[in-house]
């Protein structure tokens, strides 16, 4: 569990793996090139991409663990919730440093 790092089974909301982790981690990555190289966004904000959407990830898990185990939240929610934090994050921190710039 990511919460606690106790042994769960697989497929329990808010499990965590190794893998699964690194995974994810090269996943958000790969978006972050692939949004580069087409030129969705400037090539300086691909890491913020990769960090955001890593940052969801693993809050996908914290509420999965709790909110959504405790019946208070859905998997849709979980992961519109985690979508949006993400999202919001990267823009959060192009507007800061946009703002330092100028």
């Amino acid at each position: 569990m990511i919460l606690d790092l106790r042994p769960a089974t697989i497929g329990t909301n808010g499990a965590v793996s190794l893998e699964g982790t690194l995974a994810g981690c090269v996943a958000a990555f790969i978006v972050a090139w692939v949004s580069k190289y087409f030129g969705v966004i400037p090539s300086r904000w691909g890491p913020v991409i990769a960090v955001a959407g890593i940052a969801g990830m693993l809050l996908d898990s914290v509420l999965g663990a709790t909110l959504e185990n405790r019946g208070k939240m859905g998997n849709d929610s979980v992961n519109f919730v985690s979508t949006v934090f993400a999202a919001d994050l990267a823009i959060l921190a192009v507007l800061i440093v946009e703002a330092e710039r100028i």
